[in-house]
């Protein structure tokens, strides 16, 4: 490569152009449609009044944490305070990490499972 071809595309040059293309689509979600949508949420109260109580049962399956505390002190204390606060009964199910994919398969072919599939990324 010749040495004007070179400066021209120099590193720096070809990952400021790579940021301003992937900058495209975000800044294209940020705008949004110019049309109303009659079927919007209501904008969420500011008065701090108590939603409407839930009820029924919400299970949760996740990855069994590498600290087991965050799993039974953190994690499952905080989902059961939240079950409580509102009427639900929560509960978390901690599986090995090695054991989600073909859980999550097996759950998907038979249609039913846990409400929550807590996966974590695996490369």
């Amino acid at each position: 490569m010749d040495d004007v071809t070179q400066r021209m595309f120099d590193r720096r040059t070809l990952l400021k152009g790579a940021a301003a293309v992937a900058a495209i689509p975000i800044a294209a979600a940020c705008v949004g449609s110019s049309t109303s949508s009659s079927t919007a949420a209501p904008a969420a109260s500011g008065s701090g009044a108590a939603a409407k109580k839930l009820s029924g049962s919400l299970s949760i399956i996740q990855w069994a944490h590498f600290v087991p505390e965050f799993d039974t002190k953190y994690f499952d204390d905080w989902a059961k305070a939240w079950g409580t606060k509102n009427g639900v009964n929560v509960t978390v199910d901690h599986i090995p990490l090695a054991d989600l994919p073909a859980r999550a398969a097996a759950e998907a072919g038979a249609k039913s499972g846990h409400d929550i599939f807590g996966h974590f990324a695996q490369g």
